[in-house]
C-alpha cells in the first residue's frame, strides 16, 4: 500500500489537470517523495509505462519522464480513477508549481512569492493536499507565509507606534489642560483677593 500511494503520487505528477500527459523531469517527479520513491520510478519505466529522455544539457543528470502513451490516461482504469479522485490536487499542484518554477527562475525574489488571498488560499488547498508537495513548492509557500508574517508585524509595529504617539498627543493635551485649568483657578483667586 505504501509504494502504490507513491506510484499514484508519481504518476499524478506526470498528468495534466485537464487529462493530458505531462513531460517532467525525474526531480520534479520525485521530489518530496523521499528515497523509497526511485526504485519504484525505475519499476515504471523498466515495465515501459514511462518513457524516459535524457536532458538536452550535457551535465544535467536529471531525466525527462511522462507516461508512455496518452492512451494510457484513458484506457488504465486505475489511472484515471486517481486522476479523478485526485482532480483538485492536480489542477492545484499545476497552479502552485506554475508559479514556485517562475519564482526560482526569477532568483527566488521574496516579492515574487504569492501573497494576501492568493496566498491564503493556497495555504488552505495545501491543507487538504493528499501527501508531501515538491520542494520547491515548499519553499514557495513557506518563503509566502515568511513574507506576510514579517509584513503583519510590520503593520503591529507600525500601529503601535501610532498608537504611542497618539497617546502621547493625548497625554500632552491632558497636561496642558491641567496647566491651563490651574492657571484659571490662580487667575480667579488672584481677583477675588
Amino acid at each position: 500500500p505504501q509504494q502504490l500511494a507513491l506510484v499514484r503520487r508519481m504518476l499524478l505528477r506526470l498528468v495534466n489537470p485537464d487529462g493530458t500527459r505531462r513531460s517532467r523531469s525525474s526531480d520534479q517527479v520525485l521530489s518530496g517523495l523521499g528515497a523509497e520513491a526511485e526504485p519504484l520510478l525505475e519499476r515504471l519505466t523498466d515495465a515501459r509505462l514511462l518513457t524516459v529522455r535524457k536532458g538536452g544539457d550535457a551535465s544535467a543528470e536529471s531525466k525527462s519522464l511522462e507516461l508512455a502513451h496518452d492512451s494510457l490516461v484513458s484506457a488504465w482504469q486505475r489511472l484515471r480513477r486517481w486522476m479523478e479522485e485526485s482532480r483538485d490536487d492536480v489542477a492545484f499542484l499545476a497552479e502552485v508549481e506554475a508559479a514556485a518554477g517562475l519564482w526560482k527562475q526569477r532568483g527566488r525574489r521574496p516579492e515574487e512569492v504569492w501573497r494576501g488571498a492568493e496566498l491564503q488560499d493556497a495555504l488552505r488547498r495545501r491543507e487538504r493536499y493528499a501527501g508531501p508537495l515538491p520542494d520547491l513548492v515548499r519553499d514557495f509557500l513557506a518563503e509566502g507565509e515568511r513574507r506576510e508574517r514579517r509584513a503583519a508585524w510590520r503593520v503591529r509595529g507600525l500601529l503601535a507606534a501610532v498608537f504611542v504617539v497618539l497617546a502621547g498627543f493625548a497625554g500632552l493635551m491632558f497636561t496642558q489642560k491641567r496647566e491651563s485649568d490651574r492657571q484659571r483657578d490662580q487667575a480667579r483667586t488672584a481677583r477675588a483677593e
